[in-house]
């Protein structure tokens, strides 16, 4: 298996550049540990079809200054320099930032009560990605339970890294979303569907 040879877009004056990644870069992660690290955005832009190619790096989120983009990073991402990709660890840079609070954008659109529970669900929709992607019960759970103390996100991050190791407990509750579709599904065709023929 061949090098994924990667072409990057040349930034505003900048020559254009080839990155060879090994192929061991783009594999499903197996309880991996990830590192907290950090992305400039104008960086993000330029590297978004690199880190969407790879299971193996996590979109946490924007920061709240939103200069930055937190990154979940397996550590061969952040041990290597010859990738293009510059990945800021936390711990070395120590830039400090919880992604689960509001950026200024939705303090101004949704205003300051709001705000935060427009952020709470972003980040729990980050979380229920990484489990779609199978990555969350890589390791990424407990990259996810030491983030925050928020109580409602931190139930729903123990809930599904329950879920996901408990062969059991999943096949449970996939039944049971099955069941209460069909109960939604039924509840639409008399109550939604009945009153509109009974209307004509």
């Amino acid at each position: 298996m061949v090098p994924w040879d990667f072409d990057i877009l040349p930034f505003p004056e900048v020559e254009e550049s080839s990155f060879q990644i090994p192929p061991t870069f783009f594999a499903m992660p197996e309880h991996e540990v990830w590192e907290r690290c950090f992305v400039l955005v104008a960086d993000y832009v330029h590297f978004e079809p690199l880190i969407e190619a790879t299971p193996q790096l996590h979109v946490v989120g924007q920061t709240s200054d939103m200069q930055y983009f937190e990154i979940a990073a397996c550590q061969r991402w952040v041990r290597s320099p010859n990738i293009g990709l510059v990945l800021l660890p936390a711990q070395e840079s120590g830039l400090q930032y919880d992604v689960s609070m509001p950026t200024v954008d939705d303090i101004e659109i949704h205003g300051h009560s709001r705000a935060p529970s427009v952020a709470r669900g972003r980040f729990i929709q980050n979380v229920i990605n990484a489990c779609e992607l199978g990555t969350f019960s890589q390791g990424l759970d407990a990259y996810y339970q030491h983030y925050t103390t928020d109580y409602t996100s931190l139930m729903v991050i123990n809930c599904l890294s329950s879920i996901l190791r408990h062969p059991a407990l999943f096949a449970a509750v996939e039944l049971l979303a099955l069941r209460m579709e069909l109960v939604i599904l039924q509840f639409v065709k008399k109550h939604i569907h009945g009153n509109t023929a009974s209307r004509s």
